[in-house]
């Protein structure tokens, strides 16, 4: 059994204020002295604000285990780009080229720095897109399939009604971008709609493969020589753990899909 546990959770900033230290006044031969400074204690972390949604999955028979607000639409960020790798591995093939726009170069974070009029390989740019969330990777995918993003943005609504995604979803940008570098604002899913997309996802080989990898070496469009580490920490802290996609912008907060196996059951 496949599960799925997917979380759109808010951003949170909390400021830790510790009172200072009191010391005791102590009485030697007539005089008061204070003793050494001591070390301060360390406060106690507040726990984590709680998840704006959340959704636990069984993948082989599409169970719902447990929920909370799963059917709330919101700001994905970039677990959206589970979807556009499952739209990628369904109309690419292994060996085909990437050409890079200026457009896919513009995008922000350049965790690969792919440049305009270069060349890349579709499995150098799936495991950029899954493994360390390249924006470029993402709109270059986008334009190879479809021309641009505007009309990648009509593919992602079609994959997601054929796959039944049904919770409303705003499907604008492969990347899960939503500031001003987004396409047309940017995306709205339910944590419902982003398990379905995890549950066909992950049934892909190529896909699980890719997610599951936690160091990948080859040589880019850009003739140098790269090495990429999963973002996915639990990958190496989780037992059973297959990896899936996290995902953070200002405005979604921190998002997450994960996949694991357990006592023999996925």
């Amino acid at each position: 059994m496949r599960r799925f546990l997917v979380g759109l959770t808010a951003l949170a900033c909390v400021l830790l204020l510790t009172a200072p230290s009191a010391f005791a006044l102590q009485h030697v031969h007539g005089m008061q002295t204070p003793p050494p400074p001591g070390p301060s204690p360390t406060p106690t972390p507040p726990p984590p604000p709680p998840p704006k949604a959340w959704i636990l999955v069984d993948s082989d028979t599409g169970a719902v285990l447990d929920q909370g607000n799963a059917h709330q639409p919101l700001p994905p960020a970039s677990v959206t780009k589970v979807l556009t790798a499952l739209i990628a591995v369904e109309q690419l093939q292994p060996d085909d080229d990437i050409p890079i726009s200026a457009e896919a170069q513009g995008m922000p974070a350049r965790t690969m720095n792919m440049k305009a009029g270069q060349v890349w390989k579709f499995q150098d740019v799936l495991h950029a897109l899954l493994m360390v969330s390249a924006n470029d990777a993402a709109v270059a995918l986008a334009e190879k399939i479809s021309g641009s993003r505007q009309e990648f943005a009509n593919v992602m609504a079609q994959t997601a009604q054929r796959i039944g995604m049904d919770d409303s979803p705003v499907l604008q940008d492969p990347a899960g971008l939503d500031d001003q570098f987004s396409n047309d604002g940017g995306n709205l899913l339910s944590a419902h709609d982003l398990a379905i997309a995890a549950r066909n996802a992950i049934a892909n080989d190529e896909i699980r493969a890719v997610a599951s990898t936690q160091e990948y070496k080859f040589h880019g469009g850009d003739n140098n020589d790269h090495r990429l580490f999963n973002e996915d920490l639990l990958l190496k802290t989780y037992p059973g753990a297959i990896g899936l996609k996290t995902g953070w912008t200002r405005k979604a907060g921190h998002s997450f899909i994960g996949v694991a196996t357990r006592n023999g059951r996925t």
